[in-house]
């Protein structure tokens, strides 16, 4: 925990030295991206820990156009993670969609809220021990704000999962996205994402991608 306080910390400081002045963010505009990268999992028992990979892709197109009170995007994701380590492997597989609320742009700033409805399936292969596979339906739910100049912006955000299933428990997560645009049409994508699972298993992720707009 303590790490991951840091990490927000870090977070929102480079935040607010972009905030400076209006740029080209990410949330309001039509796009899809693709994202890959490093997982690391830790506190599972009788491991060191759990390394491998995970990718995501997400589609956003926003609902609202022009200077409103509140925009609204539509949104769908896939993510994907699969580690293993001292015998043990797990994936997870998470796709859902929802509705992204957000406020127009003031000093370079746009804070977000969104909730939505997805599926997940999470596969544990423990050393010693048969696989155990649990599907659930969840509420994806999240905040955060994007802070954006020129070019640039970076996204502190902070999400919880709400599983329908015993089996499945709730977990959140917690990080940052930041985005480079190359001109309107194409960014580059860096996200440092902690998450939390029940218990003391806790994974970091770092992924880099890139985005396109329509």
């Amino acid at each position: 925990m303590k790490h991951a306080k840091s990490f927000l910390f870090t977070i929102l400081l480079t935040g607010a030295c972009v905030s400076g002045a209006h740029g080209q963010g990410v949330i309001g505009l039509p796009y899809f991206g693709l994202e890959v990268g490093y997982e690391r999992l830790r506190g599972i028992p009788n491991t060191n820990s759990l390394d491998g990979i995970g990718a995501g892709a997400e589609l956003n197109f926003p609902m609202t156009r022009g200077r409103q009170e509140v925009g609204l995007d539509a949104r769908a994701g896939l993510d994907f993670f699969r580690v293993d380590g001292s015998g043990h492997t797990r994936h997870l597989t998470m796709v859902d969609a929802g509705l992204r609320a957000y406020s127009p742009v003031q000093y370079g700033l746009k804070p977000y809220a969104g909730v939505g409805l997805g599926w997940g399936r999470l596969s544990d292969s423990p050393q010693a021990g048969p696989t155990t596979t649990t599907d659930t339906v969840y509420f994806p739910l999240e905040a955060g704000i994007e802070l954006a100049r020129g070019p640039f912006s970076v996204t502190p955000f902070f999400r919880y999962i709400v599983s329908t299933d015993g089996d499945f428990d709730d977990f959140w997560e917690a990080g940052g996205k930041a985005a480079y645009w190359f001109d309107r049409g194409m960014a580059t994508t860096v996200s440092v994402t902690h998450t939390d699972f029940k218990g003391d298993d806790r994974k970091l992720g770092v992924r880099v991608g890139l985005l396109f707009t329509f």
